[in-house]
């Protein structure tokens, strides 16, 4: 027995192929299912967005009816939620539904066919069998609990930055792994990129493959203060850009994700570099952030009818306080022998 479904392929808006297209295939695969089927004279990667019922079936000759070439088993169908997203995200920005879903996908799966998925999901399986003590799957091996779920709903409605913190054990990594997790499926590569920092290299280890990576994971303590050092530099590169051109250089966003920082400020080994970094690129961070938004309010942003003027005070006075910008940086310099 057959069934009809309606499947996403990349397509660009003014094409004549804006929609779903019809295959048919000897599975029922549920609405979300990651699929290869053959458009024109190439085979592509599709999503399944629905199945049709014979009511709703478009008239068609069964003749020029294709069937689905395969499906990527061992992956999760795609939710309910992410095909909402998808659907608002193509009408809002006038987009066909297939480049905005496809886009928001890893780019190694359009080009790997159904017996490669399987290969690649059999070695880590393997790969995870062997070493139990290995990392866990980033996305789908923790289940979230209620506190988590609410520090997701927080990131949704509050600005950053944001500090996770508890005890060994409370499920920060987990949380942080599937925020960054879910930052990568809803984002293209041009407009996020991301800098993973973990001293242990354990945490943030089973998203090392994320093509939104500027780098690969960084672990060593002298790469990390390299690291950091470039970001600073990043953000007074756009800051002097901005004020050329008096407008926000926000693209692509930048995420920097650190875990287990403060393992190393309390091993008892010495951390000033560690410190300052840490000082100097979130006070930094904070004003560049504060400056953009009183750039948007304009002297509306002044008046304490909004809180953008006591932000703008409040991130002013972190680079002052506790040792201005200009000693994090000497003592930086310092500790790296320069």
């Amino acid at each position: 027995m057959t069934h009809l479904l309606s499947v996403l392929v990349q397509t660009p808006a003014h094409s004549q192929v804006a929609g779903p297209l019809t295959y048919e295939s000897e599975l029922l695969l549920p609405p979300g299912s990651l699929v290869r089927v053959p458009f024109g004279k190439r085979e592509t990667l599709g999503v399944v967005w629905d199945t049709p019922t014979d009511a709703d079936a478009p008239a068609m000759d069964p003749e020029k009816l294709r069937a689905v070439a395969g499906a990527m088993e061992g992956i999760t169908p795609l939710t309910a939620t992410w095909r909402q997203l998808v659907g608002f995200a193509a009408d809002y920005y006038q987009r066909a539904l297939g480049e905005v879903a496809l886009a928001a996908l890893p780019p190694q799966l359009r080009d790997l066919t159904p017996k490669q998925m399987e290969r690649r999901i059999k070695r880590h399986a393997k790969t995870s069998t062997s070493d139990p003590q290995g990392p866990p799957d980033a996305i789908n091996s923790v289940a979230l609990s209620a506190e988590q779920v609410r520090a997701i709903a927080q990131f949704d409605t509050e600005k950053g930055p944001f500090l996770l913190f508890g005890t060994t054990g409370s499920g920060k990594t987990a949380l942080a792994r599937a925020l960054l997790s879910s930052l990568a499926m809803h984002n293209r590569q041009g407009a996020l990129q991301m800098v993973l920092i973990d001293p242990k290299g354990r945490g943030f280890g089973p998203l090392d493959g994320l093509p939104h990576l500027l780098r690969p994971l960084v672990a060593d303590k002298n790469e990390i203060l390299s690291v950091l050092t470039d970001l600073v530099t990043e953000m007074e590169r756009r800051d002097a850009m901005a004020r050329q051109l008096r407008r926000p250089v926000d693209s692509p966003r930048l995420v920097v994700a650190v875990d287990e920082l403060a393992d190393l400020l309390q091993a008892g080994r010495p951390c000033r570099a560690e410190a300052s970094m840490a000082k100097l690129a979130s006070s930094e961070a904070l004003v560049h952030a504060t400056n953009q938004g009183m750039q948007i309010l304009g002297g509306y942003g002044y008046t304490t009818e909004v809180d953008m003027e006591r932000w703008f005070r409040d991130g002013r006075v972190t680079t002052l306080m506790g040792g201005t910008s200009e000693i994090q940086r000497n003592i930086i310099a310092h500790e790296m022998g320069l």
